[in-house]
C-alpha cells in the first residue's frame, strides 16, 4: 500500500439541531490519509478549533463491493 497524504479546502454546511439552526458556507478542511497504520479522514475548522477523525477502512470495504 502506498501513503498517501491529501488536502482539501470545501465550502460545507454546519447544523445544530438543538438549537435548530443551520450555518451555510463554513470552510473546512479535509485531510485524507493512508498509510500502513490505515485510513482517515480528518474534517476540521480552524477558526472554532474543532477536528473530527474518522477510521475509514471498514467504510471503504463497503465502497469497494
Amino acid at each position: 500500500m502506498s501513503d498517501l497524504r491529501k488536502q482539501y479546502e470545501v465550502e460545507g454546511i454546519i447544523c445544530k439541531p438543538s438549537k435548530m439552526a443551520i450555518f451555510p458556507n463554513v470552510s473546512f478542511f479535509v485531510n485524507v490519509t493512508k498509510d500502513k497504520k490505515g485510513c482517515t479522514v480528518s474534517i476540521g475548522n480552524e477558526d472554532m478549533d474543532l477536528q473530527f477523525v474518522v477510521p475509514f477502512d471498514e467504510m471503504l470495504k463497503d465502497l469497494r463491493r
